[in-house]
């Protein structure tokens, strides 16, 4: 749901390109509350990444992708 809804706001990118964007801004849930459900916790952020995973993927995609990606911080 997360991917889906960044991409109506991120015209003509891909998929692959906006999981990348969330692994580089650390953050899962870009357009929480404002276009998804999310509750607020007055101590943390579920939703923050603290440690890039060594894969991450989405379901309910119109097609099958993968990317390797490299960053900064290996």
């Amino acid at each position: 749901q997360n991917l889906s809804d960044s991409l109506k706001f991120m015209k003509g990118q891909s998929s692959m390109d906006s999981m990348r964007q969330f692994l580089e801004y650390s953050y899962l849930f870009p357009t929480c509350p404002d276009t998804i459900d999310g509750y607020p916790l007055p101590y943390e952020d579920p939703f923050i990444i603290d440690e890039i995973p060594h894969v991450l993927f989405a379901g309910n995609q119109d097609s099958h992708e993968s990317k390797m990606c490299e960053f900064k911080n290996g």
